[in-house]
């Protein structure tokens, strides 16, 4: 399955260097969370 994340991804942005911008809409606080994470991290299932 991969990571879980908190929340529903929004958009799933990668730019030239291999980083990806993850936004996610949390409910709970109900705003949304971007995380930068290396593209080895996300891996298509």
């Amino acid at each position: 399955m991969g990571a879980e994340w908190p929340g529903v991804v929004v958009q799933w942005r990668r730019d030239e260097t291999g980083w990806s911008a993850l936004v996610s809409w949390v409910e709970d606080t109900q705003s949304l969370r971007v995380e930068w994470v290396p593209a080895s991290r996300l891996r298509r299932a």
